[in-house]
């Protein structure tokens, strides 16, 4: 087996490793090459050293690859070299249980090592989601999946120790969408909703990860002031439509300012996006939660979400220095 970096002949192998090697709920079939640039590769920071490609010298084929990267700063001008991701570990299914994981990973760990980090994470998550997002995860990036098989068994066996959870819910759109709280008349009288499209993040790095997105912003703003009280963003999920038997939308960055908390504007925006998603014909809707944010957990579950699968972020705190074979 030969372990080398990435070349720019790569990409038509990755996709097909890629596509074959996942089958789960939570990794998208990725149509066609473009598709998998953008998601995992058009990025300003993708460096060719930090993926690295398993390849059958025997039989001229690709075996997997594993896709390292780095987290960002503190306000998300520039990368954290410190802070390591391992954001991807493909291996086809011929070549499993032959040691090929392993060895992708070992060496992904010096490259980032050999860059400086400090810790590593297995399985991106915010706020460290350099490549992937809107290919593998669903909604947003929440680490690996409960649902991929040998995943978390494979990583605690590599020295790494679960860190951070996140569920994932769901939530089909047909049929009314009927959902009681006395506090929606009065809210309904103080807040109009609004979709804004072009949505722009704050930060280079979160432009970087959720640009290719193309996210819309769903508002509730004052009918006073004219000023948003709560918002999210929500992105049409087109690479999950063939695995999920309809068109999802996914739903990501929940926010209420400070002062207009615990009145119900949460679970009101969300109640309208719902059927706003509903009246341009999304089938389907995904939303995850950190496993400690207990209001946002009741909101989802007052709104008939149903939990379908749970991430983790995997931390290596000492990671082992490996040879760099840079």
């Amino acid at each position: 087996m030969l372990y080398r970096h990435f070349r720019n002949t790569d990409p038509p192998f990755l996709l097909l490793a890629w596509n074959e090697s996942f089958i789960t709920r939570g990794a998208a079939i990725a149509s066609n090459l473009s598709t998998f640039e953008r998601y995992a590769l058009n990025k300003p920071y993708f460096d060719p050293e930090g993926l690295i490609v398993a390849w059958d010298d025997t039989k001229d084929q690709i075996a997997g690859f594993c896709h390292a990267g780095f987290g960002p700063n503190a306000d998300g001008t520039a990368l954290d070299k410190t802070f390591g991701v391992i954001c991807a570990i493909v291996v086809r299914p011929e070549y499993r249980r032959g040691g090929v994981a392993c060895e992708l990973l070992r060496r992904a760990e010096a490259y980032l090592t050999y860059n400086g980090a400090k810790t590593i994470i297995a399985g991106p998550m915010k706020p460290a989601k350099p490549f992937y997002v809107g290919l593998y995860g669903g909604s947003n990036a929440p680490g690996m999946l409960l649902s991929e098989p040998g995943a978390h068994p494979f990583l605690t066996k590599m020295g790494y120790v679960p860190e951070t959870q996140v569920l994932v819910f769901r939530r089909r759109l047909q049929g009314p969408i009927n959902v009681v709280d006395h506090r929606f008349g009065q809210v309904a009288k103080k807040y109009e909703t609004q979709v804004l499209p072009g949505y722009s993040f704050s930060t280079w790095y979160r432009e970087c990860c959720l640009g290719a997105l193309e996210p819309i912003e769903f508002q509730l703003q004052s009918r006073q002031t004219g000023h948003w009280a709560a918002r999210c963003l929500f992105w049409e999920m087109r690479e999950y439509q063939s695995k999920y038997g309809t068109m999802p939308a996914g739903v990501i960055d929940v926010q209420v300012r400070q002062e207009f908390r615990k009145q119900g504007l949460a679970k009101y925006m969300l109640h309208q996006l719902l059927k706003y998603l509903q009246e341009i014909q999304m089938g389907l809707v995904e939303i995850q939660v950190p496993e400690q944010d207990t209001a946002g957990l009741r909101v989802v579950k007052s709104l008939n979400f149903e939990h379908v699968d749970t991430g983790v972020a995997f931390r290596k705190h000492v990671p082992v220095p490996g040879e760099y074979l840079g």
